[in-house]
């Protein structure tokens, strides 16, 4: 992988690259409070 491929100029996130990212954020967080549910269970 070449460093120069991710400068400020050439890498722009795209709206599908957005929401990629967002998902996997909601999905992470909706994990996160899902075991903390489970283990508060113990």
């Amino acid at each position: 992988m070449n460093q120069d491929q991710f400068t400020d100029e050439s890498y722009e996130l795209n709206e599908d690259d957005l929401k990629k990212l967002q998902k996997l954020i909601n999905d992470a967080v909706n994990r996160i409070e899902f075991y903390k549910r489970y283990y508060m269970k113990f």
